[in-house]
């Protein structure tokens, strides 16, 4: 009987912390005009809303093609959206003397682009670099548009980057 007592007492524990957590989120969204801003509210690592410190950068990372991704928005000053895309190693030239001058090409290619280049890094990492203003403000909405239209910029050198790559893949195997 004791054991079914505590764990009532745990569930109930549990149910406070969850409302308290509610609340806090509630709290902060009637302080907060909308479209909600994200420099104003972020996620704890263990996904609770929180108020963000003034001058806290946002950051996330994401998977796009199968090639991680991370970026970094500053909050105060100008406000640009910052890029990595990690695509990969530079093939060795014993391993795909092709490869690596399609990468260098490719590198040479975007860097007249806009929004960003596709760059060797020195420990041979080919990177996508970009760096855009978000339109009106940090929203999601208008954090997504920003990266959209990167990545979108970006596809037809990403195919092509497959491509090579599924080319080295199968002369491996």
């Amino acid at each position: 009987m004791e054991s079914g007592i505590s764990q009532k007492s745990s569930c109930d524990e549990d149910q406070q912390a969850d409302e308290a957590k509610v609340n806090l989120a509630l709290e902060i969204s009637r302080e907060e005009e909308l479209p909600l801003q994200l420099h104003h509210v972020g996620l704890s690592e263990n996904g609770e809303i929180r108020r963000r410190t003034k001058g806290e950068d946002i950051t996330f990372s994401f998977i796009h093609r199968g090639m991680p991704f991370a970026c970094e928005c500053k909050t105060t000053g100008e406000t640009k959206l910052k890029i990595v895309g990690e695509l990969g190693k530079l093939p060795f030239t014993a391993e795909s003397p092709a490869g690596r001058r399609f990468f260098r090409h490719l590198a040479t290619a975007t860097r007249t682009l806009p929004k960003g280049h596709i760059a060797i890094i020195n420990d041979q990492d080919v990177r996508l670099l970009a760096e855009v203003a978000p339109p009106q403000g940090l929203t999601p909405v208008s954090i997504i548009a920003a990266l959209s239209a990167v990545l979108l910029e970006f596809k037809p050198f990403f195919e092509m980057a497959e491509d090579v790559l599924a080319v080295r893949q199968t002369s491996k195997g």
